[in-house]
Parts: structure tokens; sequence; C-alpha cells
């Protein structure tokens, strides 16, 4: 297997040299090989010269944000993989950044853990089906291509950028035949499907007294207060406050 080459932009040095310390330690070092710089700018350069499987900017750099970097970058062709670092209080920076051709986000400090399991599912081929995910041919039946889509979705809910079409696009099927598919065999629609999930996700962080509401939200996927809430009564009933005061 050739060698998976990633590019990490962050003004800071010490967090592209922790960065690539965690990647080196990662199940599978030597698929992987980085190479780090501090601006923006320097980034665009190094990707017009050279060849990178993925991308790891920080969001949040002087005189080209990683936002910028991210357009600027798939203007220019770049196809590969792009993740954002990116903290609590970014969310919704990372919806831009979304908007703007990033395919995810990794939480600052990005964990040994989170790195693994985002890298391997993103730039390994053949990674999602070996972890146990079924594969999603053409000819699958209905059941087996949609609880292959729920995994996706299972996977990518926190991206407040998420669509139906981009879980269509996954498991090679049509807009409208995934529409009518899902719907069969979940009983409930997408968008339906996907506000409960993470309304049952952000439950669990409610739970926590500590856990800010702007901070639950971007880990769940909703871009701002206002969503959490009124997704929250459409599938509870009542809103968060009145949920809990009740218990």
């Amino acid at each position: 297997m050739d060698p998976i080459l990633i590019l990490i932009v962050d003004d800071e040095q010490f967090i592209c040299d922790s960065v690539k310390l965690k990647i080196s330690r990662l199940k599978h070092p030597a698929c992987y090989q980085t190479v780090s710089c501090n601006s923006g700018s320097s980034a665009l350069k190094l990707l017009g010269r050279q060849r990178f499987d993925a991308l790891i900017t920080d969001i949040r750099m002087p005189f080209m944000t990683g936002i910028t970097l991210i357009r600027s970058a798939r203007k220019a062709g770049f196809a590969g993989k792009i993740f954002v670092l990116s903290g609590y209080d970014d969310f919704s920076y990372v919806r831009d950044a979304f908007t703007g051709g990033a395919d995810d986000y990794l939480l600052k400090p990005v964990s040994v853990a989170e790195l693994d399991e985002k890298l391997r599912l993103s730039l390994i081929p053949g990674e999602q089906t070996q972890q146990g995910t079924p594969a999603a041919p053409d000819a699958a039946p209905g059941r087996n291509v949609i609880r292959y889509a729920q995994e996706y979705i299972h996977t990518h809910y926190m991206n407040s950028g998420l669509r139906m079409e981009e879980v269509a696009r996954h498991v090679s099927l049509s807009y409208s035949h995934f529409s009518s598919l899902f719907r069969k065999e979940t009983g409930t629609t997408f968008p339906a499907y996907l506000r409960r999930l993470r309304v049952e996700k952000a439950i669990e962080y409610l739970n926590d007294p500590d856990m800010k509401i702007a901070e639950i939200c971007y880990r769940v996927g909703f871009k701002y207060p206002q969503q959490l809430s009124n997704d929250f009564k459409k599938v509870t009933g009542v809103y968060p406050s009145e949920y809990f005061s009740d218990r």
C-alpha cells in the first residue's frame, strides 16, 4: 500500500508537532507520512507542488484562515479529505468550513483514538468493511443498504452540514430512491431520523450540568441553540428546560 500523505496546518508549531506525534502512534503508522506548515499561504503552495491525500487545518489562523484555505484548496482542485481542527467554541466556524468543502472535524485537544478512527475510516480503503460495516453493493437488499446508511449517519451526525444527498451517494442510490427506501425500511423520513438522533445525543450531554448549550450544539450537529430547542420540542413535545424540570 502506498503511503498516505497528510498535510498539517496550524500557526502554532507545537500543535503541528503534537498532531504529527499522535499520527505516528496510530495502529497503521507505516501507512502515514506527515508534513506540516504554519500558514495557509504556505499550505497552498505545498498543495500545488505535491500530492496529498488529506489536509488537517486549524480554523483560526492569521492572514489566511483555515476556512479560506479550504475554499482555495478546493477551488484549485484538491480532492483529498479535509479535516478541521477546532475547539468547543468554534461550531459556527466549523459550519462555514463544511460549506467550504471540509469533510470532517477533529476536536482539540485531538486524541489518538479520534485520529485513529477518523483517518482509518476516511483514508484506508476497505477499512469500514473490515471494522464490521456491511458492504453496500448495487444489488444488496434494501434493508442492508439502509443499515449501511444508518451507520454512516451515526458516524457523521455531528456534522451540521450532513444532508440526505451525501448519504444517498455513500450507498450509491439516487436521492429519490434513497428517500423512498429509507422511509420504507425505518418508518420515518431522513430529516426526522437525523433530528431524533441528534436530540437523543443532546439529552445525554444535557444530563451533565457542566456542559454549555453552545458546546452541546457543536457536539451533536445543531447549528445554534435555538435550533436545538426547536427540534428538541418536535421530538419530545417540550423544550429542554421543561424536559429536565419535570424529571
